[in-house]
């Protein structure tokens, strides 16, 4: 008693401290639904996928692999293998996952653990397929980093990504016994491939026997950055691990039209609705939207129909965000877009444009809470410019510091209630 005592004043000043410094932050409330289940399963990283256009990338026969984050603790998962937009099939001898040491990037040998298929080894996922693993076993922690090993006798497509910033790895070795034993990160060859960064897995699910709530971050890159990371941290160091974080963020998404760049999924609003269905029986208890940043800087140029982005067309697809949440009992927090001025494509009209939508977010009774990095990470000089100390560089994407600003104005209360 004592101890969730001292975590729910800490949480308390840390809401005050943060209050105090950015008066632009409000919280308000609503109604949240609950379900009881005997197994749940998690989908503790749901990404979509997005297709590199221009040209193939052909990685020689060996291995290929990624690392994503669980925020979740368990001895089971599977993942989602998927061939989507492949133009042959992708053939498979092996499936393997470990978890990482974070402190030197190190994969822990005795988490190794392969992952069947329908009860045998590797697998053929046709072109435009995709397959479930069966469930693994192996010990993971809320905030562990998994790696994935994906093993073939034949080369390897890249078409077929996920629209996350991650570094792929690949190794000559097709031989698992021979890789693991001599497994040293320094020899891996780091794949940097634009805006993708997660081959042929769209999707991690774990099972627990304890029934969890989750919380989902919606967006677009400056999502798929290390805010939702940071948060699982604060989580993990305050002991509140009862509550799985989802993360469906894809690069270069826009919330309002597709684009003619596939890679950059469909359109969120779209994706969002999807999302709900396919999770409609989670104890889902609230959702961090954060998206709009490409709408704006890319009106009429990536849409495929060369629709013009409007306030009036960006408020009234988060309107519809809301409402839905709201009639499913589902809590709706936002993020106002960040300054992006001196950044690609940027203009005057993007610049007012930002402005009006922001101020329509600070204002919009409907919503259950907002954080405001539009003026956290703002310039004091010129706040229609990131500052320096968080700008990633291309004056759009916040780094590391930014990233830890925005998940430290995240109350605690909105996810672990």
């Amino acid at each position: 008693m004592k101890t969730l005592f001292n975590k729910i004043v800490i949480e308390f000043l840390v809401a005050t401290l943060v209050i105090t410094l950015f008066p632009s932050f409000t919280l308000k409330a609503s109604a949240a639904t609950a379900k009881n289940e005997t197994i749940w399963q998690g989908a503790t990283i749901d990404m979509g996928t997005g297709y590199k256009e221009e040209g193939d990338t052909i990685v020689k026969a060996g291995c290929i692999s990624a690392c994503v984050y669980v925020y979740d603790e368990g001895t089971n998962l599977r993942l989602h293998i998927t061939n989507e937009f492949g133009t042959k099939p992708l053939k498979l001898t092996h499936i393997y996952v470990a978890r990482v040491r974070k402190a030197d990037e190190v994969i822990m040998p005795s988490t190794l653990t392969e992952l069947t298929v329908g009860g045998s080894k590797g697998v053929t996922v046709p072109a435009g397929g995709s397959v479930w693993t069966d469930y693994g076993k192996i010990s993971f922690q809320y905030n562990n980093k998994i790696e994935y090993f994906l093993f073939s006798n034949e080369s390897f497509n890249l078409k077929t990504m996920c629209g996350e910033f991650r570094h792929i790895k690949r190794f000559n070795q097709n031989d698992p016994d021979k890789l693991f034993n001599n497994y040293r990160p320094q020899k891996a060859e780091l794949l940097n491939y634009g805006f993708c960064g997660i081959p042929f897995m769209d999707n991690i699910q774990t099972r627990t026997a304890k029934r969890k709530s989750a919380f989902l971050f919606f967006g677009d890159s400056q999502t798929t950055m290390s805010f939702p990371e940071r948060v699982g941290d604060r989580l993990k160091s305050m002991d509140m691990t009862d509550t799985v974080l989802l993360t469906d963020a894809i690069a270069g998404n826009a919330l309002t039209h597709d684009s003619i760049y596939a890679r950059h999924g469909s359109k969120g609003i779209d994706r969002f609705k999807a999302f709900l269905d396919r999770y409609s029986d989670y104890d889902i208890k609230g959702v961090f939207i954060m998206i709009g940043s490409n709408d704006i800087l890319f009106s009429g140029r990536y849409a495929i129909g060369k629709e013009v982005t409007t306030d009036q067309s960006l408020e009234s697809a988060y309107q519809e965000m809301i409402r839905l949440c709201h009639r499913s009992g589902i809590k709706v927090y936002m993020g106002t877009i960040i300054p992006f001025k001196n950044s690609i494509n940027s203009s005057d009209r993007a610049l007012a444009l930002r402005e009006t939508i922001n101020t329509w977010i600070r204002s919009n009774a409907d919503l259950d809470g907002i954080v405001d990095p539009g003026v956290m990470l703002r310039d004091m000089n010129d706040r229609e410019c990131l500052a320096d100390a968080f700008d990633s560089g291309d004056h759009i994407h916040q780094n590391d510091l930014g990233d830890q600003v925005i998940a430290g104005a995240i109350p605690l209360s909105w996810i672990i209630e």
